[in-house]
């Protein structure tokens, strides 16, 4: 008998203890799902996520661009129009997509056709997105090695060492304020902020080697600061600091990504796993409870408060369900001449056509009392 099979009924039985001792959620616990190429997603490296405004998702991975539906996922790459390599950051704008890649420059999906942008045919001040953020009806663009650049409505503005005050031309993450001013994290010289009237101040972060920023996201009005020696948290009104690492909780101090829930905690995503803050006290996620994998290299909440994990080489993961969608529908106001529901004439009959469907349809429509078709729209408010 080989040494194998001696061992075959001893491993067979570490192999059911083991199984019992991983993990399962508790009662009432969301669990976690798996996303991989065998569900539709392209590719099992995922660099970036962007929930849409109509529930969905869009998902950057190195093959190209995924976009879960709610019912399924569509992908794009090259042939589609998509630009080339890996699709470093995805942004939406009043139904209008942005990509930015990592080397094949910046494409937009616009009314179901995509346009590029390259640095050899344009004003893109460099093939190497970081980052977009989209702002007042036109585009921020963070770009790794040549500053940043604004484009809206065909006209680019680039803001470099040279021309600003910007401290450094690599640029890793962007995130807006309220007032309208636009917060820049580098690489290599910490955080900057841009405020509307165009002022520049840089933040000096609490750590001297905490100078590569890795993303930004807001709890309130704290900024959390990301970066390979941890968290940063400032509250810009004090410009106080407070930070966040392994002798706080985190399973790591190379902090990936971040992402806030609408309860206020907080997703904090590292090299070795993924954390959830919650008023101090931090809950460690690794493969054992469920994740794809230990490197978190994406995080997003969506529309309906689910979190969205993008592992390093192990596509996605979902905590909670993955239903379609709930959007609320608006109610429809029928204004013109109809004389009203109980109306027999027959220029009318449209008008009853039209509710029936609506109503067919899920949608509520009323019958606005006092409406002349005589009268402009303006005259009959």
């Amino acid at each position: 008998m080989t040494f194998m099979a001696r061992c075959w009924p001893f491993l067979t039985l570490l192999g059911v203890i083991l199984s019992f001792l991983r993990p399962s959620p508790a009662r009432g616990e969301k669990s976690w799902i798996l996303i991989g190429p065998q569900d539709g997603l392209l590719g099992q490296t995922i660099h970036s996520l962007c929930p849409t405004a109509s529930g969905g998702v869009f998902a950057g991975t190195s093959y190209g661009l995924s976009y879960w539906d709610g019912q399924r996922w569509v992908s794009y790459g090259p042939g589609n129009g998509l630009p080339e390599g890996d699709i470093s950051a995805v942004a939406e704008d009043q139904g209008v997509i942005w990509v930015g890649s990592w080397g094949g420059g910046l494409g937009c999906l616009r009314g179901g056709s995509w346009r590029r942008y390259l640095a050899s045919d344009s004003p893109l001040p460099s093939d190497w997105v970081t980052d977009l953020l989209p702002d007042k009806g036109g585009l921020w663009i963070a770009t790794y090695g040549h500053g940043l650049a604004y484009l809206k409505d065909d006209f680019w503005t680039t803001f470099t060492r040279e021309n600003s005050a910007l401290p450094s031309d690599w640029l890793s993450c962007l995130i807006g304020d309220k007032a309208g001013g636009i917060w820049i994290g580098t690489e290599r010289s910490g955080l900057v902020h841009r405020d509307a009237e165009g002022r520049w101040q840089a933040y000096e972060l609490p750590d001297a080697e905490q100078m590569e920023v890795t993303d930004l996201a807001w709890r309130g009005r704290q900024l959390w600061v990301g970066t390979r020696r941890g968290v940063a948290i400032l509250d810009p009104h004090t410009g106080s600091w407070r930070t966040l690492g392994p002798d706080q909780g985190l399973p790591s101090r190379h902090v990936t990504a971040l992402a806030a829930l609408p309860d206020g905690r907080m997703w904090v995503g590292t090299d070795q796993g993924l954390a959830l803050w919650d008023e101090g006290k931090m809950r460690i996620f690794t493969v054992r409870d469920g994740l794809p994998h230990d490197y978190v290299s994406a995080l997003a909440v969506d529309l309906q408060g689910r979190t969205w994990v993008g592992s390093y080489i192990r596509g996605l993961a979902v905590l909670g369900e993955l239903a379609p969608p709930k959007i609320a529908r608006p109610p429809v106001v029928l204004v013109h001449g109809w004389r009203g529901p109980e109306s027999e004439l027959l220029e009318d009959s449209e008008f009853w056509h039209l509710a029936r469907w609506l109503r067919e349809d899920g949608f509520e429509p009323y019958y606005a009392t006092g409406i002349s078709p005589k009268k402009t729209l303006h005259a009959n408010a």
